[in-house]
């Protein structure tokens, strides 16, 4: 489960499903390039999972409605900047 901070401190949830076919490869990957364990063009990606639990990473939430209850999920992850000023200052991205 992703744990969301939202701009104005708003707190959420999201489920993500990383599946581990070659066909889905490239969302695994804007995964870890959005947590900052980027690792370009390795053959085979071999993704450490063993890292993933509390990283940070910033990724774009839409929110999908199914029999009236809303949903948060991943539109697309956004790679992880070099620094902070790399930050647009006017980003709301969760």
């Amino acid at each position: 489960m992703l744990e969301l901070d939202g701009p104005d401190g708003v707190k959420g949830g999201c489920f993500e499903n990383l599946y581990l076919v070659s066909n889905a490869i490239w969302k695994v990957k804007a995964f870890f390039r959005a947590i900052g364990f980027d690792s370009p063009d390795e053959k085979p990606f071999r993704p450490e999972w063993n890292r993933v639990i509390g990283s940070e990473g910033r990724a774009k939430i839409k929110q999908r409605t199914y029999e009236d209850k809303t949903f948060n999920e991943v539109d697309k992850f956004i790679d992880k900047p070099v620094s902070a000023s790399d930050i647009p200052e006017d980003d709301e991205v969760f």
